[in-house]
């Protein structure tokens, strides 16, 4: 029988694989597309066309911190999709394309993100305004005041 962290290795590696095969099939039906329709894709999405290749090819997950990050900060992510779509695709972009994930996800498991982002996330002062904005404060235990 395989050892805990070994077996724990072999599904990483196999969700990295299935990451990767996913991420693929989207390229490959992104290609399948004309310019006008990605071009019309895009604009649907609040990007250009280079902007929404950029984050369809780095897969679906790529953004995933930004939501998390966002609750942590008190900022509602669907209600500011809805107020400020623009800003939110935006956000997304900046984030699927960051260079500091690893930090990040760090952060959110260690539940530090509320002070640690702002040394590293890119998205660090539109989330301070949204989060002005909203009037929600957190604090580091993550309970939040007003």
């Amino acid at each position: 029988m395989l050892d805990h962290s070994l077996m724990h290795v072999f599904e990483m590696m196999a969700a990295r694989w299935k990451g990767y095969r996913d991420s693929a099939q989207m390229l490959r039906n992104l290609t399948q597309l004309g310019p006008r329709e990605i071009g019309t894709i895009a604009a649907d999405c609040g990007l250009t066309s280079e902007q929404f290749c950029d984050v369809v090819g780095r897969g679906p997950h790529a953004a995933d911190e930004l939501g998390n990050v966002m609750t942590a900060l008190g900022i509602n992510a669907e209600a500011l999709q809805h107020k400020d779509r623009t800003a939110f695709n935006d956000m997304t972009r900046v984030c699927a394309a960051c260079s500091h994930k690893a930090a990040c996800r760090r952060s959110i498991r260690n539940g530090t993100i509320v002070t640690d982002h702002v040394a590293f996330c890119n998205n660090s002062d539109v989330l301070a305004e949204f989060q002005r904005a909203s009037g929600a404060v957190r604090m580091r235990s993550g309970t939040k005041t007003h």
